[in-house]
């Protein structure tokens, strides 16, 4: 049943509301359809943005990257490739295992799993700029507590969308894992096959030029 209080709340308040209420608060957006492609994107877009200024700014006692090597370009296409090959992974198992989200759901889940990681990346760039590298060490210890919180609002997203159990959603959960080195697996061989061709046409081309 609908509740007109889930209806009367802002799409861009809700996946705030879904940190703190996953159970309930992804329940009525499948129920009320409170996601938004809109609010999808946004999330995405700004967790590109906090990356990028996370590799770029943070002290590499906190930070593995390398500030002078990262690229805008690369930190885009990583970030957004991650998402859709997590996503597509999910979709075409629990398509197999009768899941009952839809693809915009499962990548609305996704998105608003990445909040609590998205935050505490923030608390990090801001508190670097006040504390040495040496007094942030505790944040080490809060940014696991942030993935587990992604994980486990990812696992309720995904269980509440397909109206799996608990066991089904730790299994799909599972096979996603599997799907997304599958993929990844296939897009490698499909580049080492492009790069193959590329070299045998530029090969071609030589041999015919000096004929």
């Amino acid at each position: 049943m609908k509740r007109s209080g889930f209806q009367m709340m802002s799409p861009y308040v809700y996946p705030f509301y879904i940190m703190t209420h996953p159970k309930d608060g992804f329940q009525e957006m499948k129920m009320n359809k409170k996601s938004s492609l809109s609010v999808t994107i946004l999330i995405i877009c700004a967790y590109t943005l906090v990356d990028m200024l996370y590799r770029k700014m943070v002290d590499y006692d906190l930070n593995i990257y390398d500030a002078k090597e990262v690229s805008a370009v690369r930190v885009m296409v990583i970030t957004v490739a991650t998402f859709f090959v997590i996503t597509a992974a999910n979709w075409c198992w629990c398509t197999l295992l009768d899941g009952k989200g839809k693809y915009q759901e499962i990548f609305y889940v996704v998105a608003c799993s990445m909040l609590p990681t998205l935050m505490m990346n923030v608390i990090t760039i801001v508190l670097s700029y006040f504390f040495a590298a040496a007094d942030l060490i505790f944040l080490q210890y809060l940014a696991i507590v942030a993935k587990a919180w992604t994980l486990l609002l990812m696992g309720v997203g995904l269980a509440e969308i397909h109206d799996y159990s608990a066991k089904k959603t730790l299994f799909s959960m599972f096979l996603t894992v599997v799907g997304i080195v599958i993929i990844l697996f296939l897009a490698m061989l499909l580049m080492s096959l492009f790069q193959q061709l590329y070299l045998f046409v530029v090969t071609v081309v030589l041999e015919l030029k000096y004929l």
